[in-house]
């Protein structure tokens, strides 16, 4: 399954995107991480300070996205 979801990472935005929303509409739902004590994983901004939160559509994206961080988070579902 790794495999299928390296080769969705591949492919250009537009097509990430679109499998995002077919999979999210589909389970209505979405894939967040947490840090040991609760707190979301934001990417902030230096600058303006404006962050983003990313969302992953399936469990195991957040996971292998974990691995990538390096540090001990931990996935949480959002309906």
């Amino acid at each position: 399954m790794k495999l299928f979801k390296r080769m969705i990472l591949k492919r250009p935005a537009e097509k990430r995107l679109i499998y995002f929303y077919t999979i999210v509409s589909m389970d209505e739902q979405v894939w967040l991480l947490r840090d040991e004590n609760g707190d979301l994983l934001t990417l902030e901004e230096e600058d303006d300070f404006e962050f983003s939160l990313p969302v992953w559509p399936r469990r195991s994206f957040a996971e292998m996205e974990a691995e990538v961080i390096g540090e001990k988070y931990d996935h949480s579902i959002f309906r």
